[in-house]
Formats: structure tokens, sequence, C-alpha cells
């Protein structure tokens, strides 16, 4: 059974509403940091997996930040969608190991994430 960390992800970017270019480039650079990180990950490891599922008109965001017991961090990017809180606790390990190669599977698809 998973469960949600306490704090949000620390490292999602804020937006500056008055320099929105700015945080737009921000953003970017954020996913393009995670994906990367997520790519360079050995094939069992699933700590620093991103994890997202559709909500309303946009996406939940988490990370994998611990493996034993099954942690994840809300990403609060964007309008901070999330998911309800069964899904996180009915998470397994192999459903994340399944998200990683889907992921890896849209990388090999569309490219590497332009910054």
């Amino acid at each position: 059974m998973a469960k949600l960390a306490p704090k949000p992800f620390a490292a999602a970017p804020k937006i500056d509403w008055s320099d929105i270019d700015a945080s737009i480039a921000a953003e970017r650079a954020f996913w393009k940091r995670i994906e990367d990180a997520e790519a360079a990950l050995p094939e069992d490891e699933i700590v620093g997996v991103h994890c997202k599922w559709t909500v309303a008109d946009g996406y939940a965001h988490y990370i994998v930040t611990k493996a034993s017991p099954l942690t994840l961090a809300h990403v609060h990017m964007g309008d901070g969608y999330c998911v309800q809180p069964p899904m996180i606790r009915g998470l397994r390990t192999a459903d994340v190991l399944a998200i990683k190669r889907q992921n890896a599977g849209w990388r090999k698809l569309c490219g590497p994430r332009e910054a």
C-alpha cells in the first residue's frame, strides 16, 4: 500500500505571472530534468519515477520519493490537480514499474523533451 508524502515535491518551479515566459521555460526545464533523471534510473529502481493521471482538463503529477514504503510526492504544477487518496493507496511497486515502462515508451516514440 502506497502513501502520499506529507509535503509536495519541493523542486517544482512556481509560476511568476509577471514573467510568464520565464515561468514556462522554468517548467519545461524542470520536466526535462525529471525525464532525464528517470531515463537514467536502473531498470528495477522506482525512486524518481514520474507518475501522472488525467484529471479534469489536465494532469495530476507525482514523483516517487521512497521505495519502501512506497511514497509519492505531489508536484504542484499548473492547476495543482490531485488524484483521490484511494488511487495513491492502491498503488503497488509493480504499478510504478509499469508506469516507468510507459514513460520510456513515450520517450522512445516522441524523442527527448526540449527544454
